[in-house]
């Protein structure tokens, strides 16, 4: 299918001192809203990606792919049940590890060692599948492979943690881009673009693991004196995460696009955040699941009706 430019229309939402939440889904089409933030305890915990924070409702959309898919299978085959229990037991593992990392303590050798031993099982027995039905084989393939992205996500981000505590986030909680790191960075040289260009650290960790099916994000920062502030700068993704790249002037080129602005310190940046897929013939079907990006307050009313503009590529 051709790739074709698509312009959604925007209506500026109705917005009052509570909204101060700013969501873009990427998907078939972009959808956008400003959610209330008293909402945010009646909305499903996986409707949002805390930085690339693993949780709880990553296990239960994989019990319930698990169920799913077995729908489509021989469920009364005795080595269907024992492979189905290995899985099960593998994702208890886990979730036993994301528990202990989001209550704030690193997993230690000996959980992982765990987590090992019960993933050699499983991988015993997808072998022995793989020889009788390639069907079956590939649907509880599919599955170990969203449970191993994940799992490989939750000890990248062990690894990076110094000490035998760490504070995670907790659900709902977002980047503020008042913290004091952000606004000294900024507040040391206005008119120089490189401690903006540091603040995409930070934005790297709302990047969706899922962008491995992508090349690249790239982000442009644009200050109040443009263009001497102006910059862009690539988000390579690979299996060890995000890494930022410094670069000048890239042209927008079959990408997706996302305009929006964030007040640091006194002046205004703008942010042009930018996907690049690697070849639409082979990411056709995939997509990014979702950036999450805090807003203030100020100004939000000013954001959503001038400043948003949504472009997309139909895959």
């Amino acid at each position: 299918m051709e790739n074709r430019l698509i312009t959604p229309s925007i209506s500026a939402p109705k917005i009052n001192k509570d909204r101060r939440f700013f969501r873009v889904d990427f998907k078939s089409r972009f959808h956008v809203s400003v959610i209330n933030r008293n909402m945010l305890t009646e909305i499903p915990s996986n409707e949002f990606f805390y930085f690339g924070q693993p949780h709880n409702s990553t296990v239960t959309r994989l019990k319930k792919n698990i169920k799913h898919h077995l729908s489509r299978i021989n469920r009364h085959s005795d080595f269907i049940c024992g492979v189905t229990n290995a899985i099960l037991n593998l994702l208890g593992l886990y979730e036993k590890a994301v528990n202990k990392f989001s209550s704030g303590t690193k997993v230690t050798e000996a959980d992982f060692d765990e987590i090992t031993l019960a993933d050699r099982q499983v991988k015993r027995y997808l072998d022995s599948i793989k020889k009788e039905s390639v069907k079956t084989y590939e649907i509880l393939l599919s599955i170990y492979f969203r449970y191993e992205y994940h799992f490989n996500h939750l000890v990248e981000i062990n690894k990076r943690s110094d000490s035998n505590t760490i504070h995670p986030r907790l659900p709902g909680e977002f980047m503020d881009v008042h913290s004091t790191t952000s606004l000294e960075r900024v507040e040391k040289s206005q008119a120089d673009p490189t401690p903006l260009l540091r603040l995409l650290l930070n934005i790297s960790r709302l990047v969706d693991f899922t962008l491995k099916n992508y090349r690249s994000i790239v982000i442009d920062l644009i200050g109040e004196n443009y263009p001497e502030t102006w910059e862009s700068g690539v988000i390579n993704i690979s299996e060890g995460g995000a890494r930022f790249h410094s670069s000048k002037r890239i042209p927008v080129r079959n990408r997706v696009t996302v305009h929006f602005r964030l007040p640091l310190s006194k002046q205004y940046v703008n942010f042009q955040a930018t996907v690049e897929a690697a070849d639409f013939s082979e990411v056709k079907n995939r997509y990014i699941t979702r950036l999450n990006f805090y807003l203030p307050e100020k100004s939000m009313q000013d954001l959503v009706r001038r400043e948003i503009q949504l472009q997309e590529f139909e895959i």
